[in-house]
């Protein structure tokens, strides 16, 4: 496997937006969104809808690595196009695409492709590419889509098999009438994507796909008896999740050949369970003769339309997706609406959230990604048990960007008129202030009833209701300048989770949305703030003595470009850090991500970066809160532990 291209280099093209950095070991695809219609207006692009199979391209050093979106290494299954690929004139470089067989109309088949990839005659395998992540050096996708076309166009404009490797070329503008061409050709549908938007692992509104005919994948659930002269199995039953839940959703029994009939058979045969895996089962004289198997195989079938009690009618098989999980297969659902510069489009009935109406759900909080408000709740409402735990009880400070983040947000430490009464309130006496009123949460639908006003970055105190005066956490932000190396930070992170072991004290890593960690220290409430700061600083200068090459706690920019800032202020009375799990007024939609130190261990190429739309998919798989144990081992900040750092 590819590692990394060895060496980083300079942005000396100056490529807007491009990030010096080394080969990814691992890039993980960003996906479409389904919707009913093409968004309109000059800043959507729209391609061909390809339909055969994603992969991602790693070139290195005349080498290719081919892996399906799911992260399957697939270079052996198609060789004659990994050696196309490895002549790209380039050191090292990720293209995303699709690799297709094309009929005689030279429109993709994927019904065509499975039939060679059963028969190992991928020979005539044609890879069209429509995305370029990284080049020679540069992480690209922080930049404009249609910057990153331009490049990959150039690349493969030098490439020596043009044949094999083509550039999936787009239209800018008039959606409608493109994909109204696309359906006349008998294509599959489109593909529109945000002009200037960069490229987001994980699915976001950013990228829209818009079918012809209704096609997704279905989970097989099993299958029955051959009639009549048929051989192997008569239909297949399919089933989608919803939610841990898989449901039964119909039957296909046309679109097979005598082969995959034949192939079909053997492949479920050692699959079968007596029970079934869906929750709905047909029953009676509608389940005789059912073969029922292990939900492991996913099927790609067309079909007419969706009945009212959830089943496919005229459904016809196209093939097996062995790119796809089947934990993973839901019903497809266009969204509503995609809004644009021109359009907005607001439902007549507001969603509820929590108990919570959002009023302007479709109000974009994140245009570049096209995340809206509803986006931000929904979000909350998946990762509510993790996300509450951490703010509940804490006095805010707020980031609210009500028109969205790139048309400015302001912060507000302080309740008024304007807060809904049910946030519950605490009274603070500030320095020369006097007494202060500030919000907290205390469960989900606070949260909402906060993202309803706009509420994007939720930002606490270290102390929580009733015991302000006494901390429970210590924060330190580790802040890289902008010529720091990102393995500098994660080691500095392990650096002082040792100390702080020595110490006798834990600490959990968090990413902060943005390039760098906070390592937060779990406390028993019983020292003073004046205790904590004092207690932060000292550990920050002692990093500081031991390597003032490396480490700074002076905030001038100038002076610390290639230094780690070690931020010790978070820990002041009044103070606030990010919380767990708030997103980031940012780019992209980031989450502010605790994490296992395993994750700052195995990274070697930079944060990880997820936004509200991938968090939760992230969390589930993980499977337990990524910072288990953590009231668990709270410590007391000791006489003994401050006069080892120096404060007494």
């Amino acid at each position: 496997m590819v590692a990394s291209c060895g060496r980083r280099v300079s942005n000396k093209g100056n490529i807007t937006g491009a990030v010096p950095a080394t080969l990814p070991r691992d890039a993980a695809v960003q996906l479409a969104t389904l919707a009913a219609s093409c968004p309109e207006g000059q800043e959507w692009v729209h391609e061909i809808k390809l339909d055969g199979y994603r992969l991602l391209a790693t070139v290195h050093a005349g080498e290719t690595r081919l892996t399906s979106r799911n992260g399957n290494d697939w270079t052996t299954r198609f060789g004659a196009l990994a050696t196309s690929l490895a002549k790209l004139s380039c050191k090292a470089a990720i293209l995303d695409g699709e690799a297709v067989i094309l009929n005689e109309a030279g429109v993709s088949s994927f019904q065509k492709l499975q039939n060679a990839l059963g028969r190992d005659q991928v020979g005539n395998v044609v890879y069209f590419a429509f995305d370029l992540l990284f080049l020679d050096g540069l992480d690209l996708r922080p930049c404009t889509l249609i910057h990153r076309k331009e490049l990959l166009q150039k690349l493969l404009d030098k490439n020596v098999t043009p044949q094999s490797i083509r550039f999936s070329d787009h239209v800018r503008g008039g959606g409608a009438t493109f994909n109204a061409e696309a359906c006349r050709m008998g294509l599959e549908g489109t593909i529109c994507k945000r002009a200037d938007a960069p490229y987001t692992a994980g699915r976001s509104r950013s990228w829209i796909k818009v079918k012809c005919l209704q096609r997704q994948e279905f989970v097989i659930v099993g299958f029955t008896d051959p009639s009549g002269v048929r051989k192997g199995l008569g239909a297949l039953l399919l089933g989608v999740y919803d939610g841990d839940k898989l449901l039964y959703c119909g039957k296909v029994g046309t679109g097979f050949s005598t082969k995959t009939l034949d192939e079909l058979y053997e492949t479920l045969l050692p699959l079968q369970r007596v029970k079934p895996a869906v929750v709905n089962p047909p029953l009676g004289a509608a389940a005789k003769g059912i073969h029922w198997v292990a939900a492991k195989k996913v099927a790609e079938v067309s079909f007419a339309e969706w009945t009212e009690d959830g089943a496919v009618r005229h459904a016809s098989f196209q093939g097996l997706r062995g790119d796809k999980n089947a934990d993973e297969v839901v019903r497809e659902r266009p969204i509503q609406e995609v809004a644009t510069t021109k359009k907005k489009v607001t439902k007549a009935t507001d969603p509820v959230v929590a108990g919570i109406r959002i009023s302007h759900p479709n109000k974009l909080l994140f245009a570049d990604v096209g995340v809206n408000k509803l986006d931000l709740a929904l979000y909350f409402e998946k990762v509510a048990p993790l996300a509450v735990a951490y703010l509940r009880a804490r006095p805010l400070t707020l980031l609210r960007c009500p028109d969205g983040f790139e048309k400015g947000c302001f912060f507000q430490k302080h309740g008024n008129a304007n807060v809904p009464k049910e946030i519950l309130r605490v009274t603070v006496n500030e320095t020369g202030e006097g007494s202060k009123e500030y919000l907290m949460v205390d469960a989900l639908p606070s949260i909402i009833l906060l993202v309803q006003m706009g509420v994007v970055e939720f930002h606490v105190w270290g102390s929580r209701f009733p015991k302000i005066e006494l901390p429970d956490v210590v924060v330190f932000d580790l802040d890289p300048g902008p010529a720091a190396e990102w393995k500098d930070v994660a080691i500095t992170a392990l650096a002082l989770r040792e100390r702080l072991a020595e110490l006798g004290l834990a600490a959990y890593p968090r990413f902060t949305g943005g390039k760098g960690i906070h390592v937060v220290v779990p406390l028993t409430p019983r020292a003073s703030w004046a205790d904590v700061k004092s207690f932060s600083l000292a550990l920050a200068q002692e990093f500081v003595r031991k390597a003032p090459r490396s480490f700074t706690i002076k905030f001038a920019k100038s002076g610390r470009e290639s230094k780690i800032l070690i931020d010790y202020l978070r820990n002041g009375r009044n103070a606030t850090a990010v919380a767990s799990y708030s997103p980031r007024a940012r780019p992209g939609a980031p989450v502010a991500l605790p994490v296992p130190w395993e994750e700052i261990e195995a990274r070697t190429s930079g944060p990880l970066l997820l936004s509200v739309i991938q968090a939760p998919a992230w969390l589930e798989k993980m499977g337990d809160d990524p910072w288990k144990g953590f009231d668990g081992a709270r410590r007391t900040l000791t006489k003994k532990i401050l006069t080892d750092v120096g404060v007494r």
